[in-house]
């Protein structure tokens, strides 16, 4: 990649976190779910990649789920570290949803019955797995890949939901989990899936403790250490911060395993990226791998695709650069530049460019990816594009 290839992607990011909140996605926005297996309403926070558009003409994205977003402070700096991570393309951009919960509720939630006989944990799993992750694959076209993130109480439910090996949870972070409660021991049913899980694709189990449950960490490293051989589509490892208090697990936790989950991803284009053999084909190399390993189509960047063209357009290969960016805009739709930058090299090539221009148009008016001011920007480019070279491409 040569350096005003570099130079354009820094820029492309840098763009969003001029006119956004976040690098990579729009401003969050509050909205409620009535539980029918709760019986009561469960307060949401939704963050949607600024790609995304309501009318469908985008790609599916993978589900995270943060709970106890009413803890403010630990959950900004995950929506952070997640922004900050899909910005630098370790990781596929995804729909947030924050879950709320009360302090009323909260034991209640995360506590089952067989410890508890006033729990309601299993009424708790219900939701989660048949209301609030439909929920979201019917309103914000999210893919059949769900990364469930808790703290504390929370973490000790999501690694229970982990053990049950559920076909709707790809993945869970954890954050000072304990893992036994009275009549229940979720470490056995963890290590066990090491012998019995037999899915195709990769599922991830990270967790993280400080000095709150240093015993709980000794008994599951050493109990993964025991393990004869380890399950290659199993993948389980855990820190320990051991001086961390508890408040601070989340934040040292949940960086390094997003990395660590999305790591064969982010391989898979930087061989796309370094590859210059046949574009069409690498690229479904790398996305076929890329859905194997995690069961689900998890695109990959729209930065990728694009700096792929500007990487052709700027070494003077033309016709490889439409391709690229014919791609971006068949996988990103509401990225309008796309067609603007696929004119550019119609022009270099003295084509006529009135088709791709009428289509730059439209689709720009239509795209919810770009501010009024952005498109005002972008419909001005186009204007001085062509009156810098009024007949350039109509020959």
């Amino acid at each position: 990649m040569n350096l005003k290839t570099i130079l354009f992607l820094l820029a492309f990011s840098c763009k969003l976190l001029s006119a956004q909140k976040y690098d990579c996605y729009k401003s969050s926005f509050d909205t409620s779910l009535v539980s029918e297996k709760l019986g009561y309403q469960k307060k949401l926070s939704i963050t949607l990649p600024d790609e995304y558009q309501s009318s469908g003409k985008s790609p599916n994205y993978p589900l995270i789920i943060i709970f106890d977003s009413q803890n403010s402070r630990s959950y900004t700096y995950l929506l952070n570290t997640i922004d900050y991570l899909t910005a630098n393309e370790q990781m596929p951009a995804s729909v947030i949803i924050g879950v709320e919960s009360t302090m009323e509720k909260r034991y209640g939630e995360t506590q089952l019955e067989i410890s508890d006989s006033n729990a309601f944990g299993s009424k708790n799993e219900d939701f989660i797995l048949e209301e609030l992750i439909p929920f979201a694959r019917q309103n914000f076209q999210t893919l059949n890949y769900n990364l469930l993130i808790g703290h504390s109480r929370y973490g000790y439910f999501t690694s229970y939901l982990f053990s049950k090996n559920h076909p709707e949870i790809q993945a869970v972070i954890s954050a000072s989990p304990v893992f036994s409660q009275k009549n229940l021991d979720i470490l056995k049913p963890i290590i066990d899936l090491n012998e019995n899980y037999r899915g195709a694709c990769t599922k991830y189990l990270r967790f993280g403790i400080g000095n709150d449950y240093p015993e709980d960490f000794q008994i599951m490293d050493e109990a993964l250490k025991g393990r004869k051989k380890e399950n290659e589509n199993l993948s389980i490892a855990g820190y320990l911060f051991k001086d961390a208090d508890h408040n601070v697990t989340p934040g040292l936790t949940v960086g390094r395993a997003l990395y660590e989950i999305f790591e064969f991803w982010s391989k898979q284009q930087n061989t796309f990226i370094r590859s210059n053999d046949n574009l069409t084909v690498d690229y479904s190399k790398s996305q076929e791998k890329v859905s194997k390993h995690y069961g689900a189509e998890l695109k990959l960047s729209l930065g990728i695709l694009n700096g792929k063209g500007w990487e052709y357009y700027n070494n003077g290969k033309y016709e490889e650069a439409i391709e690229a960016w014919q791609l971006t805009f068949k996988n990103y739709p509401s990225f309008s530049e796309a067609l603007l930058f696929e004119m550019y090299a119609h022009m270099d090539l003295k084509r006529d460019y009135s088709k791709i221009k009428q289509a730059f148009i439209d689709d720009l008016k239509a795209s919810e990816m770009y501010s009024p001011a952005e498109k005002a920007e972008l419909f001005k480019e186009l204007d001085e594009l062509e009156n810098e070279i009024p007949l350039k491409g109509q020959n």
